[in-house]
């Protein structure tokens, strides 16, 4: 047999309301207090954090003295000296001899290539400007002014002018022309004026020619100077 019974609260009402407070206030509580866990984990964490990085620095600054105590040491400072008066005596021997060009290598050349029957009455070298030092001239008669010197692609300079007769007319100056093409020191050359000399016999003819060096011309040693080290 059951009896529906109903639930009386016979308490007054400030009672309920003083539970009801009760309880936000320890929910407040727990949550204050999970709250400031949380923020002292994070802080014990930021804390190593920032040993961690002193410690690193105390470590990076102890290998810089190192280092900077190994830069002071004299045996280095004298290596460093050494190597500055290297680069010293680099500079004022290729200011003295950077771009210099075997001039008898190329008359040697000349005299090699020379057509027969041609004969040279004036040659005329200009080193330009990169060489460094002045125009060197061999001639055997009238000098003509030289062209100005163009530089190349490597930075060398220089260009030569030649007065010729040859016997064959105008057949000399186009051999002298094919056979400059072939030589090595030599990257440019053309005939300027080919004219015939009326009343001579076999019909002598008088050419100009010019031409400009090839880096070849450079001696030895200048090609040794351009790499930056000494001869």
């Amino acid at each position: 047999m059951t009896s529906n019974l109903r639930r009386v609260n016979l308490l007054p009402p400030e009672v309920g309301a003083e539970r009801s407070q009760t309880k936000v206030r320890v929910i407040v509580i727990v949550a204050n207090v999970a709250l400031i866990a949380i923020l002292g984990l994070l802080y014990v964490m930021k804390v190593g954090e920032v040993g961690a990085a002193n410690s690193d620095l105390k470590a990076q600054q102890a290998k810089n003295e190192g280092v900077r105590s190994q830069i002071n040491d004299p045996a280095l400072q004298q290596v460093v000296q050494k190597d500055a008066e290297r680069t010293a005596r680099v500079q004022m021997v290729s200011t003295a001899l950077g771009g210099e060009m075997s001039f008898p290598r190329f008359l040697n050349e000349i005299s090699l290539m020379l057509p027969k029957g041609v004969w040279l009455t004036s040659l005329s070298i200009d080193s330009g400007a990169a060489a460094g030092a002045p125009a060197g001239n061999a001639s055997s008669g009238a000098q003509a002014p030289a062209p100005t010197p163009a530089a190349d692609s490597s930075g060398t300079s220089g260009t030569f002018q030649v007065e010729a007769k040859g016997k064959c007319g105008h057949d000399d100056a186009a051999e002298w022309l094919d056979r400059m093409h072939a030589l090595p020191s030599v990257s440019e050359v053309w005939v300027s004026t080919s004219a015939k000399d009326p009343g001579t016999p076999c019909e002598v003819a008088t050419f100009s020619s010019d031409g400009s060096f090839s880096p070849t011309i450079q001696t030895l040693r200048s090609q040794v100077l351009a790499q930056g080290r000494l001869p």
